[in-house]
């Protein structure tokens, strides 16, 4: 009997140590397994996320610096493209304005020549008419005749302007347009300088034009007889004729805004461009009543309705001879205003903005323009543009108004002048918008929201996981302590051959075939290609078997409660197990 529990015993403990050392093994190597697919799934969820971040990053960044470079190549196109109109409109058409000017003066030595008339005594017909196309052309405010009249034929001169001064009545009856109302308000500012002392001759008396040669003091604004030695250069002719007869005969070249240019155009016989003057304040001296006799003529430029409000005005002076020979002399003086505001209008289309041009001279001055659409407005004195633009600038050069050819600083009176035309912060933002920095932000908001639903999709596949996990690794544990390694991979074999016939199964019933076979077919030759397992079940050629019984055991475990049945085995088997562990 006792080599049969021995016996027994030893067999039963060989079993329970391999199921036990078993179970170990397979729960030691499930959770390498389960830590390595852990590690491979965070590895691939941060090269995921990653993926996602670097992708919507050079996307954003792509997209905002396209849209950007995209503005900015258009704000360089438009700038380039008005800048160009500004600049060919001021430079191009220099030789056109010069060309038209001179053309005229020759004009004027031609008639008197063919007239047989001697300078001063010289009077165009048709002035009015003629010099209308003479200042379309040259895109001058105004024409002014200054005959050079020397002392011993002054008498002479004044009595042939009072016998001739039928052409301002002429060119008056050939306005088109008349500005009743802006012709007053010139009129009344001349007036006041009239009461105020200013001006001597009575401004409503303009169609008598004073019967001698008159001047401005030089220190005042006084109007008095001139009474200098001379020669005089007294105003004769003008275009666009205006009812201001007191003008004609106002000696010019004594009046402080022109003495200096006129004698260098007497002593060099060339033409010359002179320095700006605002002719805003009448009380200056350099400009006394000029602001006045400008708005007449605004009044009457292009279509009228234009007035002087401030901003640079020049005089340029063209020689009129009085013959085309080689003793040929300066007979009169060609004067013209240039309001250099006009050359800047009706350039550009209503959608320019904010384009800002600096008008400079040779003579130290500068002026600062902005142009709007087709207005431009003035700025102030000085050079007023942003220095953030600088390296965008576009200019004509000095030779803008008198050519490229013809500059020569030599002439220190002669003021050449150049243009310079700059973007404004309000011409780039017209261009450059937040659209780039909005669609990325666009991106990034949708990468924001893809990451939330992947990281939200992600905690709910770990939890599932982790929810099937802990179920098959309790489910693992189980079967590891009931059978041994043999049998629980035998068991696995049977699982994963059952899985494989339920898919095969599947796909019989997916497939469609010609033989016209019933479904009961494809089910009996499912079962007999599977039904093939056997029975899991070892040979042990040599085994004792102990039967045994203990006393009492049944009258005992009818009284106690399971838990305490089960536990008085355990502990029995277990007695059992260390003894045939000792003996083995």
């Amino acid at each position: 009997m006792k080599w049969e529990s021995d016996h027994v015993n030893d067999t039963h403990t060989d079993g329970d140590l391999a199921s036990e050392n078993g179970s170990v093994c397979s729960a030691t190597d499930e959770k390498v397994l389960a830590h390595k697919e852990t590690k491979a799934v965070n590895i691939l969820r941060a090269v995921t996320f990653f993926v996602l971040l670097l992708a919507t990053a050079t996307v954003s960044l792509l997209v905002f610096f396209y849209g950007r470079d995209k503005e900015n190549d258009e704000f360089l196109k438009q700038f380039g493209y008005n800048a160009g109109k500004v600049v060919d409109s001021f430079q191009v058409n220099a030789e056109k304005r010069l060309s038209a000017l001179e053309g005229f003066a020759t004009m004027i030595t031609s008639h008197a020549l063919f007239a047989n008339e001697t300078f001063p005594m010289v009077t165009l017909p048709d002035f009015e008419r003629k010099a209308s196309y003479t200042l379309q052309l040259a895109q001058v405010i105004s024409i002014l005749i200054f005959p050079i009249v020397s002392r011993e034929n002054r008498a002479t001169w004044e009595r042939y302007s009072v016998e001739n001064q039928r052409w301002l009545e002429e060119g008056l009856a050939l306005q088109k347009i008349v500005k009743d109302g802006d012709e007053e308000e010139a009129l009344m500012q001349l007036e006041e300088q009239v009461v105020a002392g200013n001006l001597d001759v009575d401004p409503f008396a303009h169609l008598n034009i004073p019967p001698f040669i008159f001047k401005v003091e030089e220190g005042g604004t006084a109007a008095a007889y001139e009474t200098g030695p001379g020669p005089y250069a007294p105003v004769w002719q003008l275009a666009p004729a205006i009812p201001a007869a007191f003008f004609v005969n106002f000696n010019g070249l004594f009046h402080p805004s022109r003495k200096l240019e006129i004698n260098t155009v007497l002593r060099t016989e060339k033409r010359l461009v002179s320095a700006a003057a605002d002719f805003s304040n009448d009380n200056d001296p350099n400009s006394a009543g000029r602001k006045a006799v400008l708005n007449l003529f605004l009044n009457r430029w292009k279509s009228g309705g234009n007035d002087y409000d401030e901003g640079p005005v020049s005089d340029i002076i063209i020689p009129v001879f009085t013959s085309f020979g080689e003793n040929k002399t300066v007979g009169a003086l060609l004067n013209s205003y240039i309001y250099w505001q006009v050359y800047l209008t009706d350039i550009l289309t209503d959608e320019a903005e904010g384009i800002v041009c600096v008008l400079e001279n040779s003579c130290s001055q500068s002026f600062t323009y902005r142009i709007d659409g087709k207005d431009a407005t003035y700025i102030g004195q000085g050079d007023l543009h942003d220095p953030s633009y600088n390296g965008m600038m576009v200019e004509t050069g000095f030779g803008a108004v008198v050519g490229n050819n013809n500059v020569d600083f030599s002439i220190h009176e002669h003021c050449y002048y150049n243009l310079r035309v700059y973007p404004s912060k309000e011409t780039e933002d017209k261009y450059i918008t937040f659209q780039p920095i909005m669609f990325a932000l666009i991106l990034v908001a949708v990468f924001v929201f893809t990451s939330f639903v992947f990281v939200t999709y992600d905690c709910l596949v770990q939890h599932r996981h982790s929810v099937v996990n802990t179920s098959a690794i309790q489910s693992s544990s189980v079967v590891s302590s009931l059978f041994p390694e043999q049998v629980r991979n035998r068991l696995h074999k049977v699982y994963k051959s059952e899985k494989s016939k339920q898919h095969n199964h599947t796909d019989i019933f997916k497939s469609v075939t010609s033989d016209g076979k019933s479904r009961d077919d494809f089910e009996a030759a499912d079962l007999n290609e599977f039904d093939d397992s056997t029975p899991i079940a070892d040979l042990y050629p040599n085994c004792t078997v102990l039967f045994a019984d203990i006393a009492g055991f049944t009258a005992w475990s009818s009284e106690r409660a399971p838990t305490e049945v089960f536990k008085l085995l355990e502990t029995l088997y277990g007695a059992f197990d260390k003894i045939a562990k000792k003996y083995k």
